[in-house]
């Protein structure tokens, strides 16, 4: 198990590829918590539903395979909105859009993104905006896509000294096949990090994406990665 883990610390090492910014709606919180005799106070319906609504998000997009970075204010104020609607922060990180949960607004957070909406990428997630379920379908510039939502599987893609690696990790107790097509990777082959070995799979290549099908094993991990 720990030479596993070392194998997987080992190839993953490198830059993270996450798809979106999810912004984290402490003001919501700030602006509804009241407190209470109890230590930690009383939760209100407003900060109830901001919760269950981030949660909402967070949950689909793991479903669908996408890797998102948590943002706030004071790091949303240091990104770059490119010509392409992507963000950039200052580390040279792309993000392809920027996911805004129901929220309150402080004035200072109001001003900022309104110039970034104007811009960038932005998904509002409300009711009268993009339902949850339709986040997928609006970011188009992934580095792993599922064919469908695949509950249970998570992924994390990173551009490594050897090129880009993606690890899949299927954290159901039963297997699991799914097909997903990888972008920015040269010769891929699946790796299998508990047993050392490269196991066959079939890659095909679409212009510069190849697509795959892949059958993971309960609680099991396997790599993409350069030949």
């Amino acid at each position: 198990y720990n030479h596993a883990l070392g194998r997987i610390d080992a190839i993953m090492a490198g830059r993270t590829v996450a798809d979106a910014l999810l912004y984290y709606p402490i003001e919501t919180m700030q602006m509804h918590h009241r407190p209470s005799d109890a230590q930690y106070g009383t939760y209100t319906e407003a900060e109830n539903n901001c919760k269950q609504c981030l949660m909402a998000i967070q949950n689909t997009l793991l479903d669908n395979q996408i890797d998102f970075d948590y943002t706030d204010l004071e790091v949303l104020s240091r990104m770059t909105v490119c010509e392409d609607g992507t963000l950039l922060s200052p580390n040279g990180y792309r993000y392809s859009a920027l996911i805004l949960p129901p929220m309150e607004y402080s004035p200072a957070m109001a001003n900022l993104l309104s110039d970034t909406a104007a811009r960038g990428n932005v998904i509002r997630v409300d009711e009268d905006s993009t339902p949850v379920s339709e986040i997928p379908d609006l970011l188009t510039r992934r580095a792993l896509t599922a064919d469908k939502a695949t509950h249970g599987v998570l992924r994390l893609v990173r551009d490594t000294e050897n090129g880009r690696a993606c690890l899949l990790v299927n954290t159901n107790e039963e297997s699991v096949t799914a097909s997903f097509t990888i972008s920015g990777i040269k010769a891929p082959v699946l790796y299998d990090p508990f047993a050392d070995e490269v196991i066959p799979c079939d890659f095909t290549l679409d212009g510069d994406e190849f697509g795959f099908t892949v059958t993971l094993g309960a609680l099991q991990s396997l790599i993409v990665k350069e030949q």
